[in-house]
Formats: structure tokens, sequence, C-alpha cells
């Protein structure tokens, strides 16, 4: 059987629990590497990183709030 996202990264934000978590489970048994954004619980998203990594794929897990603007960007 062929892995669609093999070789592809997502990014699931909220991914360290609830739709996000099993957002990041799918994407992980199709090959896809997986980046975790969380907002609170730093072991919920090393949790959920960890869990990932244990389906053969590369996962990484970030601290990020999306609903908040960012005061400034830099490159």
């Amino acid at each position: 059987m062929t892995k669609s996202l093999t070789g592809k990264v997502a990014l699931v934000t909220g991914g360290s629990r609830g739709i996000g978590a099993a957002s990041a489970r799918a994407l992980a048994d199709e090959g896809a590497n997986v980046a975790i954004s969380y907002v609170a619980s730093a072991d919920k998203g090393r949790g959920r990183r960890e869990r990932t990594q244990g389906r053969g794929v590369q996962a990484r897990a970030f601290k990020a709030d999306q609903a908040r603007q960012p005061t400034s960007i830099s490159w």
C-alpha cells in the first residue's frame, strides 16, 4: 500500500488534542511528517509528537497561538 503523503509536511494547528490530534494521526498514517502547534500544554504537545513519531514519520511540536496577531514579524 502506497502512502499518499510520503515526503510531505503537514502543519496541524491545535494538534495536541481533539480533532487536531486525530488529524495528526491520520496525516502520519498517510506518510506525512507533521508539525503540531499547541497553545498551552507543552506536555500534551510533546506527547502528541512522540505518538506521531511512533507511526514512522518525523514530528515536531511548537508553542504558537494562531488566534493572536503578532506585533512584529522578523525574517
